[in-house]
């Protein structure tokens, strides 16, 4: 049951300043992940408690290992625009497109073996295995300061997009649909207010060995607060899912509620938090 993997990682970077508001950025990277232990090695085949106790991502599903696992290598080329003002204070804009191409990714294939339930798809026994993949995405930020009216007000988006599936066509299983995050903050000596919306879309591309169930779009607003006490002591208060509004994780995985009854979990409610931070 030995094995020995020889990785080697490269990364390599690149910046271009055209001017005081131009910045360009270009990077490569080689990165090798070796299979974990439990990729390797976990040996049950048993598809009910013992199965499922070899998952850790969520979804319901019996594992088995695979020990001729070959590491996965990732190479990874990104590039940025970053545009903004010479004091990078009033305003910048941020786009950063990427694509990885993974070379024997540690994917996980139906062996036809155990199955929980009656499901048709859900609740099956996976086996690991390399299958070459790839992803892709683009991630645009920007902000601008919108005037001074008793302190600072500014405005912040950001919208992010990943695909990834395999050579074969299958969707890569956890991806976040597209998202976006809209906020407006004001700053006004020791205190910092901030009003914040979240949307996301309905999570369509869906891994179908194992079994991903869609969710739907939703959207939701957050509000936080922050006093700074001294220069070492801050106060920071905010609520999450101000409307209380009710939808599934997208990342969630799956609410065991019974074997032939697989749900995508739900998220948490409206969630009020206060903490405080010292710094020494």
């Amino acid at each position: 049951h030995k094995r020995k993997d020889l990785n080697w990682d490269l990364t390599a970077a690149a910046r271009y300043i055209e001017s005081a508001t131009e910045t360009y950025d270009v990077g490569f990277s080689r990165k090798t992940r070796s299979p974990n232990l439990h990729e390797r090695y976990i040996w049950s085949h048993e598809a009910g408690m013992a199965g499922l106790m070899n998952n850790w991502f969520g979804d319901l599903n019996s594992y088995v290992g695979n020990i001729d696992l070959k590491p996965e290598v990732a190479y990874s080329l990104k590039t940025s625009a970053d545009w903004h003002d010479a004091e990078r204070q009033h305003w910048q804009l941020k786009i950063a497109p990427f694509y990885t191409y993974v070379k024997d990714y540690i994917n996980a294939i139906d062996d036809g073996a155990n199955k929980i339930g009656t499901n048709s798809k859900g609740g099956q026994e996976l086996i690991f295995a390399n299958q070459d993949a790839k992803l892709y995405g683009l991630d645009v930020s920007g902000k601008k300061l919108l005037g001074r009216v008793n302190g600072d007000l500014t405005g912040r988006a950001s919208i992010s997009y990943t695909r990834g599936k395999t050579i074969s066509g299958d969707n890569l299983y956890n991806i976040m649909p597209l998202n976006a995050r809209l906020a407006l903050a004001h700053t006004n000596g020791s205190w910092s207010n901030t009003l914040e919306a979240v949307v996301v879309s309905a999570k369509e591309d869906l891994s179908a060995v194992r079994a991903e169930k869609r969710t739907g779009g939703y959207s939701l607003a957050n509000y936080r607060a922050s006093y700074k006490v001294t220069q070492a002591v801050r106060v920071d208060a905010g609520v999450d899912n101000l409307f209380n509004r009710q939808y599934n994780l997208p990342l969630g995985g799956l609410e065991y509620a019974g074997v032939n009854s697989l749900k995508p979990t739900r998220a948490m409610g409206r969630s009020i938090n206060v903490g405080m931070s010292v710094s020494f």
